[in-house]
C-alpha cells in the first residue's frame, strides 16, 4: 500500500527493494524505495506495560556492512509510514543517505561470514532536520484524532505541516 500510495512500482520478489520507479532524468536508472511501515493496534492498548507509538521510525533486519553500503551507493529511498488499526495516518519520503550515519554506528564495520546485526533502526530524531523530507500522505483529522498513539515531537511535526 505505501509503496503504490508513493508512486513506486511494487517489487513483488521477496529478495530487493520494495519498489521502484523511473527517475525524471532521462537515461538515468530507476530510483528505488525501502518501505518502512508500522501499525498500532489500539485493541489492548491500556493493559499493555510498554505503549507503542508512532515516531517516523523504520528498522533493517539482519544487516551487514556489505547490504549498507550496497544501500549508500544505490541511492535508495525510505518510505516511512504509520497505521493506527490499520488505517493510513502518514506516508514521509526522504533519502537513505539522512539515516546512514546512524544505522552505520549500528552495524560492525567487520564481521565473520554468517554474522550480522540483527536490528539497526533509526527514528524520526535522526531525520528531523532533513530539508528533503517529502509529505506523500498526511491524515491530519485522524492524527489529530489519534494524539495519544504518537510521539510528541513527531505529533507536532506532522501538525505543523501545512
Amino acid at each position: 500500500m505505501t509503496v503504490s500510495i508513493s508512486g513506486y512500482k511494487h517489487n513483488p520478489n521477496k529478495l530487493g527493494y520494495n519498489g521502484f520507479k523511473q527517475s525524471s532524468v532521462i537515461g538515468s536508472k530507476p530510483i528505488s524505495c525501502e518501505t518502512k511501515p508500522k501499525n498500532i493496534q489500539t485493541g489492548n492498548y491500556n493493559k499493555r506495560k510498554t505503549r507503542p507509538k508512532l515516531n517516523g521510525e523504520g528498522g533493517f533486519n539482519d544487516y551487514t556492512i556489505e547490504r549498507l553500503k550496497k544501500d549508500i551507493k544505490e541511492n535508495l529511498n525510505i518510505l516511512s509510514s504509520g497505521f493506527i488499526d490499520g488505517q493510513l495516518q502518514y506516508i514521509l519520503e526522504f533519502p537513505f543517505g539522512v539515516v546512514y550515519k546512524h544505522l552505520k554506528e549500528q552495524v560492525p564495520q567487520k564481521r565473520t561470514v554468517g554474522t550480522y546485526t540483527r536490528m539497526a533502526s533509526f527514528n524520526f530524531s535522526h531525520y528531523e532536520n532533513c530539508k528533503k523530507i517529502k509529505i506523500i500522505y498526511l491524515d491530519k483529522q485522524a492524527i489529530k484524532k489519534n494524539k495519544k498513539y504518537f510521539n510528541g515531537k513527531f505529533f507536532n511535526y506532522l501538525n505543523s505541516i501545512k
